[in-house]
């Protein structure tokens, strides 16, 4: 008897083991779906290399043709302020870019220079920040074999009658009712904003430029220069003549792009043109075409600085930047009020 209760006990074992194991890599497998489904959800939302709004310095919005434009502006430390600077980030770049824009902006407060930097628009951005396609998109969406018995399921559902909903069942319905309809209001609220939003034209990167000019020009602030970051360099070319407030003086940073000489016939102020000696391939030539054109104006307030051992975006060498950049402004303007 007690050899055949030790068999049942056994054979029960042997049964319920595959189960037990079953549910558990279940368990294991659901685990690792889920960890895959939040990586690839991260992933869809794209990779932005800046900081949370609330975290950069400085950080504010400018309201430009009815939108709200991401901005930053540092009032100047020095104590005493000798004009702002308004950047202009390379395409690609972010309001926050740490290889140029970022490091100067910080800095060049010490020095006596406000400084302003703010979001651009250039059209080819949008595939940096996008990743993969929408989880809705039905192009990719793989079909769903239903078996018999799924269908068998479906069917009988569809086949039982609604079910009758008592009156004592139901006496917080209008309440709940209420809650539904207050939801449904807000959310077309939000709906019709949206679509507000959605019906304004974009704000081109000119609207975006002078409305930062304007809240310089506001706060009585009188030499404004304008330093622009590869793309952002030749922006602030194509812009110049564009703008009604005129600049101080522009300060060019890996610019890559050879912009038409006549684009040069507007710039009377004094000019810096800085770029790395491991910069983009494109640079040295762009900056041979600038000295060229200027010399044939007789532009006698340009000149170049070339970095040793700088790459586009001057990674380790950012105090060597700035004082690049904080020298040239001092004795362009500081040292002359002086004399």
């Amino acid at each position: 008897m007690a050899r055949f209760q030790s068999i049942s006990l056994y054979l029960i074992a042997v049964l319920f083991s595959p189960m037990v194991f079953s549910a558990e890599g279940d368990d294991v497998e659901e685990t690792n779906e889920q960890v895959a489904e939040q990586v690839e959800a991260e992933d869809s939302t794209g990779i932005m290399l800046r900081q949370p709004a609330q975290l950069i310095k400085g950080f504010q919005t400018l309201t430009v043709a009815g939108q709200e434009i991401e901005a930053t502006y540092i009032e100047e430390t020095l104590g005493e302020r000798y004009g702002a600077i308004v950047f202009i980030h390379d395409q690609g770049e972010q309001l926050e870019s740490y290889g140029v824009i970022t490091p100067l902006r910080n800095a060049l407060p010490d020095y006596g220079w406000s400084t302003l930097s703010l979001a651009l628009d250039y059209p080819q951005q949008v595939s940096i920040f996008l990743s993969g396609l929408p989880e809705n998109d039905s192009s990719t969406a793989e079909p769903t074999e239903v078996t018999d018995e799924e269908s068998a399921n479906t069917d009988e559902a569809a086949a039982e009658p609604e079910a009758e909903v008592k009156p004592e069942d139901n006496e917080d319905k209008p309440k709940a009712d209420t809650e539904t309809s207050d939801e449904g209001k807000d959310e077309k609220e939000d709906s019709t904003d949206e679509a507000e939003q959605a019906e304004l034209p974009p704000v081109s990167n000119k609207q975006r430029i002078e409305s930062a000019v304007a809240l310089l020009t506001a706060k009585d602030i009188e030499t404004i220069i304008f330093i622009g970051h590869g793309t952002g360099g030749n922006m602030a070319i194509e812009l110049l003549d564009e703008i009604t407030t005129p600049v101080s003086a522009l300060i060019l940073i890996g610019v890559t792009t050879e912009s038409k000489n006549e684009k040069f016939d507007v710039m009377n102020f004094p000019i810096l043109d800085i770029f790395g000696s491991q910069d983009l391939n494109s640079v040295p030539a762009a900056v041979k075409h600038r000295k060229t054109a200027m010399k044939r104006l007789n532009n006698t307030r340009y000149e170049v600085r070339r970095i040793i051992g700088a790459n586009h975006v001057f990674s380790g060498l950012e105090a060597t930047l700035t004082s690049t950049v904080s020298g040239w402004l001092r004795k362009k303007f500081i040292e002359k009020e002086d004399n």
